[in-house]
């Protein structure tokens, strides 16, 4: 053997070797949480891979399990809405259990006791993270903090520069005394841009917001984050849209991976009565490279039945998973959902971008006791389906022909509302030692 076949070889050896390191120190966890009585619930850590079948009795208990987003090893979730103090908790693998470690608290020393301020939050990287700020009932100030600390490392107030770029769309009669939120429902950073929601009109005491009849837009602020102080660029307006929703645990939003577009779902107007054209206010709406922004699709194009509204949705490669019911249907404005609301009619399809066609997809309606986002692990897609007569399922979806596979099932299943069990959500850590 050559002097240069043997350097070739030993260096293949290294590479070998790192390789099986690599492997070595990584471990993949799936963490699923189930709810078990009024939000109530538990978290429960499965090493290596997803088991077929999972008892929702075992696992940790927690008084507020809707679960959370797995990031860089770790997992977040908002703490309980009823907590004196509202808050964003990192919990990380312990010994093979989920375990707390770190809790960062909205609102300072004093923390935010109502849950009409509630805490919104997007990861961005290892080391910066943004929430939105309440302390002092303030509106428009942002958090940076270090998601591996919890440390806040900076803040802005982007108020000013909202109500500048508003004044422009809508005029002061609005903006001066009504704005309620920036970054309450999307928040979200894609390059050197943050992208926040504002909402104006009346607050309700479960933290949503009507807008005035009289705007039928949903608007966006689109921050740059490069400069050293953050300034409002332009607030791009939604039209034929009312309020983004719903719930802060999972918000109706995500970048495509493969097209880098934002894309962020609204709900209808948030009034307890309407007419039978409000599901054309509850749309998907894209967000482009360039900062512009397209109404994508309607509820009401999609569905036969016009009133409704979008409570999932996931994009990848231009296609829209997400579910749409087979009757009439809306959510509450006093924050509790209607009667039918949860009933099992609750389809999975999927939605071309660019032709609007819609395809059933072959998972049994569910109900929306989980109101988890779609998630792609390994460029797949997995939901939850809680179903009246095949349980609580796991599915996985095949992105690029759509196939769908049950891949786990939960036992101990229980029926909202009498004395419900069932999952909540599924993610998938990757710790490395």
């Amino acid at each position: 053997m050559t002097i240069k076949n043997i350097r070739v070889y030993v260096l293949f050896l290294l590479v070998l070797s790192f390789s099986k390191t690599i492997a070595q120190e990584t471990e993949h966890f799936w963490v699923t949480s189930s709810f078990s009585k009024m939000y109530s619930g538990r978290y429960k850590a499965h090493s290596k891979d997803l088991p077929k079948t999972f008892n929702l009795n075992d696992g940790d208990k927690q008084n507020y399990a809707p679960g959370g987003r797995g990031f860089n090893g770790a997992y977040y979730v908002l703490n309980n809405i009823k907590e004196d103090k509202r808050g964003i908790r990192k919990m990380e693998i312990v010994n093979g259990k989920l375990t707390d470690t770190l809790t960062i608290y909205a609102g300072g020393n004093n923390g935010v006791k109502k849950q009409k301020y509630e805490v919104n939050f997007t990861l961005f990287s290892k080391d910066i993270g943004y929430f939105t700020d309440v302390e002092h009932y303030k509106i428009g100030f942002i958090k940076v903090f270090n998601p591996m600390t919890m440390k806040v490392i900076d803040s802005c107030s982007v108020a000013d520069g909202v109500k500048t770029k508003m004044q422009v769309l809508v005029g002061d009669k609005y903006v001066k005394s009504k704005i309620k939120t920036i970054g309450g429902k999307l928040l979200i950073r894609r390059g050197n841009y943050l992208y926040a929601d504002v909402s104006f009109g009346t607050r309700t005491d479960y933290g949503q917001v009507i807008p005035p009849t009289e705007i039928s837009s949903v608007f966006v602020a689109v921050i740059d984050m490069s400069l050293e102080k953050a300034d409002v660029i332009k607030v791009l307006e939604g039209k034929e849209a009312q309020v983004i929703g719903l719930f802060n645990d999972h918000p109706l939003v995500n970048i495509d991976p493969k097209t880098n577009s934002i894309y962020f779902a609204t709900v209808s107007n948030m009034k307890k009565e309407y007419g039978t054209d409000a599901g054309k206010f509850s749309r998907i709406f894209a967000i482009d490279t360039d900062n512009n922004i397209k109404s994508i699709v309607s509820y009401g194009e999609l569905s036969c039945k016009k009133e409704g509204e979008f409570n999932s949705m996931f994009v990848y490669n231009d296609k829209i998973y997400t579910k749409i019911a087979s009757k009439p249907v809306r959510y509450g404005s006093w924050g509790l959902s209607g009667q039918d609301y949860r009933k099992y009619i609750w389809q999975y399809c999927v939605v071309d971008v660019n032709t609007k066609a819609k395809k059933e997809l072959a998972i049994p309606k569910d109900d929306f006791v989980a109101y988890q986002q779609p998630q792609l692990i390994d460029g797949a897609i997995y939901v939850i389906s809680n179903t009246d007569n095949e349980g609580s399922n796991i599915y996985k979806i095949t992105s690029n022909d759509d196939k769908v596979e049950k891949v786990s099932s939960a036992t101990n299943v229980g029926w909202w509302l009498s004395s419900p069990n069932k999952i909540s959500s599924i993610v998938r850590l990757k710790k490395t030692k």
